[in-house]
């Protein structure tokens, strides 16, 4: 009797022993994983603090939702990119500058708008501003005519204009 109980006992201590090899194994493999997923950046158990959605990858960030970039960023909703078209091209009066709408497909009154001048454009044409407008789905782009004579604007402006909104 006394036997049996011996072996019973070390059977017991031997598949303990199995099974917290195991449990340390697995937290292994689990702590490499985590730790390669996220090695060369500074992100910390902190950063996603709140986060009611957000999709890693190995390379992209998605978030479905708002953005907000450090303790004191503003929020971000959108950030919209492309090219546009100005619609309606008047001539602009020489040494002055006229507002064009361009069509943004979710542009809103009080987005943050940059665009960039082709680097083609030449004759005396720039781009001097741009805002978000009133009415949404455009975006307003200020062009000046620098040429010293009136004129359209030039189509390097009027459909290769580069834009940036962003909803915050």
């Amino acid at each position: 009797m006394l036997q049996a109980a011996t072996v019973r006992r070390n059977y017991q201590r031997n598949r303990n022993h199995d099974m917290t090899k195991n449990i340390g194994t697995i937290a292994l493999v689990i702590a490499i994983f985590i730790g390669g997923f996220f090695a060369g950046s500074s992100m910390s158990s902190n950063d996603l603090r709140g986060s009611t959605s957000a999709t890693w990858t190995a390379a992209n960030l998605v978030s479905q939702g708002t953005l907000k970039v450090g303790t004191n960023g503003t929020v971000i909703g959108d950030i919209l990119s492309g090219s546009c078209t100005i619609s309606g091209n008047a001539p602009i009066t020489a040494t002055t500058a006229a507002p064009f709408a361009c069509a943004v497909a979710g542009a809103g009154d009080g987005d943050v708008v940059m665009v960039q001048q082709a680097t083609t454009t030449s004759s005396g044409f720039s781009i001097v501003g741009a805002s978000a407008s009133s009415t949404a789905g455009f975006i307003t782009i200020s062009v000046a005519n620098r040429s010293g004579a009136d004129g359209a604007v030039p189509s390097s402006i009027a459909s290769g204009t580069r834009y940036w909104v962003i909803d915050n």
